[in-house]
């Protein structure tokens, strides 16, 4: 992961603030997830829309439009179950920039068509968290939004797709990656642990065999 902040084209700026009960309107939200919104948001503004009429680019069919949040927090936790609710709530791709005391970071899911009305939505990805005062990076203005969206993808993972791989393998693979990741750390904790030869011995078989799939994942 790196910092990403995107410098979106100045046509696109929307700038409206939403209010946070606008979302609690969809779906069944419980009053747990909407003490979330009060207690950890502070403003939730709509910045840019990105679409043909306002930087004058191709949608796509998966892609008619994309969305850009600003998610002002009242400290630095954020619930990704607000996240999903907002992108539950609004029917195009987002891509949410977090901002905090301890600075902003760009997270999005991967929103893909499951059906005529539906979407289907990947694990959030985050960069890292920067400066708001950074130097944003040029936004690409391709072809088509498809390709704008995945290249802010990209960059919010710091990684590149394999050859031949789609968008939602390339996503797919990066949340398998940090899966394993986290189940490594766990077993590493486990063998330093472990006081009984024979026990460390099987874990340490189980943590090589581990390691092996997180590189072929990564290679």
């Amino acid at each position: 992961m790196r910092a990403v902040l995107f410098d979106y084209p100045k046509n696109a700026f929307f700038g409206k603030t939403i209010p946070k009960t606008k979302f609690y309107e969809h779906g069944n939200v419980s009053n747990k997830l909407k003490d979330m919104f009060v207690k950890q948001v502070e403003q939730i503004t709509w910045l840019y829309k990105l679409a043909p009429e306002t930087i004058n680019v191709q949608a796509t069919k998966d892609i008619p439009e994309i969305q850009i949040f600003e998610i002002a927090l009242k400290d630095d936790d954020l619930s990704e179950d607000i996240l999903l609710c907002i992108d539950k709530a609004v029917k195009f791709p987002i891509v949410f920039e977090i901002k905090s005391k301890a600075g902003v970071k760009t997270v999005c899911a991967l929103k893909t068509k499951s059906n005529a009305d539906g979407w289907k939505i990947s694990r959030y990805m985050h960069s890292n968290l920067c400066s708001d005062e950074i130097q944003r990076a040029k936004l690409d203005i391709g072809l088509n939004l498809n390709l704008i969206y995945e290249q802010i993808i990209l960059a919010v993972c710091g990684a590149q797709m394999r050859q031949d791989e789609s968008l939602e393998e390339f996503v797919e693979r990066r949340s398998a990656i940090k899966i394993k990741s986290i189940l490594i750390d766990g077993l590493k904790n486990k063998v330093m642990a472990e006081k009984q030869f024979n026990k460390k011995v099987e874990l340490n078989s189980k943590l090589r065999i581990m390691v092996e799939e997180l590189n072929h994942l990564i290679d």
